[in-house]
């Protein structure tokens, strides 16, 4: 990944990984919490009310999901599911445009960073119940992306995605966009590989070619891909 983007991410920014269920958006986002993660403070919030007992389970194979970390506070892992729940009641009423105004999950994500003071943090996955055509979805999306910048964090979105939120407006805002998929092989068609591509990064000369995606112990990897795919990843 490094040798893709000239040496590193840029630091702060916000950095959406999206892709079909199942591509490893979750695996990438945690490795990269816990990527030298020793002394510093990282923060994983969850929507999806998994127990993080499931999660040490199935991340426990992989080498960097250090459970002592998590122990030493250098990753804090919070379950944000019920501000998701009451901000998709909260909406369930009509309001006028000019009447919007960022509310959960939003206000609990603002406040977790505040009380923690991260410099990483993964929202896995940021759920709305907007629709992405939507001026209010532009709305809050602008004001809480700002307000992200100004406190200075690096922030990870772990999104699932179609060919429709794909091109929502969250990715035109936000500073990078890694996108992940899974394609059958153009002469065997019955095999399939993961794939990637930085579809955005702003602040560097990134490359723009797919990439195969390896997992094993250690965690996810980039390597060439050796085999054409059918279709592209957006």
């Amino acid at each position: 990944m490094d040798r893709l983007i000239e040496g590193g991410f840029p630091y702060p920014m916000i950095l959406i990984i999206e892709g079909e269920p199942g591509t490893g958006k979750s695996t990438m986002a945690l490795q990269m919490l816990f990527h030298e993660c020793d002394g510093k403070r990282r923060l994983y919030l969850s929507g999806i009310s998994e127990p993080f007992e499931n999660m040490r389970r199935n991340m426990g194979r992989h080498k960097f999901f250090d459970w002592s970390k998590v122990e030493a506070g250098c990753v804090s892992l919070i379950d944000i599911s019920r501000a998701i729940g009451l901000g998709a009641e909260a909406r369930l009423t009509p309001i006028r445009e000019s009447e919007l105004s960022m509310d959960e999950p939003f206000l609990t994500i603002i406040n977790k960073i505040e009380e923690h003071n991260p410099d990483i943090v993964a929202i896995d996955p940021l759920l709305t119940s907007y629709s992405p055509e939507s001026l209010k979805y532009r709305k809050i999306f602008y004001d809480f992306f700002k307000v992200i910048r100004d406190m200075g964090v690096f922030m990870i979105i772990v999104k699932e995605t179609t060919d429709k939120t794909a091109r929502s407006v969250d990715n035109y805002m936000a500073d990078g966009v890694i996108s992940l998929g899974i394609r059958p092989l153009r002469d065997q068609p019955n095999e399939y590989r993961k794939v990637a591509r930085i579809s955005k990064l702003r602040g560097t000369k990134h490359s723009n070619n797919v990439m195969q995606i390896d997992k094993d112990r250690e965690g996810l990897s980039l390597l060439p891909l050796e085999q054409e795919i059918c279709g592209n990843i957006p």
